[in-house]
């Protein structure tokens, strides 16, 4: 990832969504044609992100701290955080937050280039409000500012004070207002080479803060971990966290159901006889476990069944379209684990009333 792939990403039109077929047309088209069509919907749907009322609260939590990081004066800022485990969606929770402030700050108009600015002296910079970069494994203080570097078209090499340097120097030219560090726990943290690391963040933090921006950190099971731990950062830290569905009580099934109402939504153009509120309902316990709560999951999992039915003909989902998906081999060890065990999802309830109202 690159300031001008981040940008055209940022920036990108959705695609047109398929058209929606009658039962009638669907099964007057040929087995190839409604293969063909099936196959259209699912890569549709699969790469719209599904509406999760866990993740908007999450996201509504981080824009309130964002709000309030602002505010602060400058120098060693607050630093926000997003710890998840594995396979929550805290990546595409972060970046789907992130690129709405990007738009915001750099603009709504879609163009190929990157927008720039021009200082008192007449120098012209690409104007890069937001730096996203991911960690390597083990990564290392001089790692950090490489990252930082190369998203922006830096060379990253030189001894460790020019790079350093050369990385304040960048924050400062391109105006940068969020510099968001994911895989946060590849960070190196052990020993003096780990103390370095951490005292990195920290150096890139205050020089952040000082330009009035703010440093982000995103990764699995970070809560606990040595680099949210450090007393330094501790004491300069907004702490989120994201966590996938549970059933343990009324509120957390009413939040699965409401889930599983937007999706319902969002299948019924191409699924019209499918009954109202089937998936918060009479498939939700089967949804959950085939995917014990995680969205990617849900997400593959409904695109499958959809594209299962309007293959074979059909605008309607059945309990077999659901348990013949392919999924991740993470959900498969679950599905197995909720199988051989007693403690199986509660029986769905009557969809809440509020199941549409939307997280502002």
């Amino acid at each position: 990832m690159d300031s001008l792939r981040w940008h055209q990403q940022a920036r990108a039109r959705a695609h047109p969504a398929p058209k929606s077929l009658t039962q009638r047309t669907l099964t007057s088209r040929s087995s190839e044609d409604r293969a063909s069509y099936a196959d259209e919907v699912r890569r549709h749907i699969r790469g719209q992100s599904l509406e999760s009322p866990k993740h908007a609260l999450v996201a509504c939590d981080l824009d309130r701290a964002l709000a309030e990081v602002e505010s602060e004066p400058e120098g060693a800022r607050t630093i926000l955080s997003l710890s998840a485990p594995f396979a929550v969606g805290k990546s595409s929770l972060i970046k789907r937050w992130a690129r709405v402030h990007y738009r915001t700050w750099a603009g709504d108009a879609a163009t190929s280039d990157l927008p720039e600015w021009q200082d008192a002296a007449g120098t012209r910079f690409d104007f890069v409000p937001i730096i996203y970069v991911t960690l390597m494994a083990r990564s290392k203080a001089k790692d950090v500012h490489g990252a930082i570097l190369s998203f922006i078209g830096y060379p990253s090499r030189g001894s460790t004070s020019e790079v350093t340097l050369r990385t304040t120097n960048a924050l400062r030219d391109h105006r940068v207002r969020l510099v968001i560090v994911d895989d946060a726990h590849m960070l190196h943290t052990s020993s003096i080479t780990g103390r370095e690391t951490l005292d990195a963040l920290k150096q890139i933090n205050t020089e952040l803060g000082e330009l009035g921006g703010t440093l982000v950190l995103v990764g699995a099971n970070l809560t606990g971990g040595p680099a949210l731990m450090d007393p330094q950062i501790r004491g300069r830290l907004y702490e989120h966290r994201l966590a996938p569905y549970t059933l343990t009580t009324p509120e957390d099934m009413g939040q699965w159901q409401q889930l599983l109402a937007e999706a319902e939504d969002r299948l019924r153009p191409y699924l019209p006889d499918l009954p109202q509120d089937c998936l918060p309902t009479k498939l939700a316990g089967q949804i959950y476990k085939r995917t014990q709560g995680f969205v990617g999951d849900v997400s593959t999992l409904l695109a499958g069944a959809t594209f299962r039915a309007l293959r074979d003909g059909r605008t309607r989902l059945e309990p077999h379209d659901i348990s013949e998906v392919q999924l991740s081999q993470r959900a498969l060890d679950g599905e197995r684990l909720l199988q051989g065990t007693p403690g199986t999802p509660p029986a769905a309830q009557p969809v809440a009333t509020s199941r549409r109202k939307r997280v502002s």
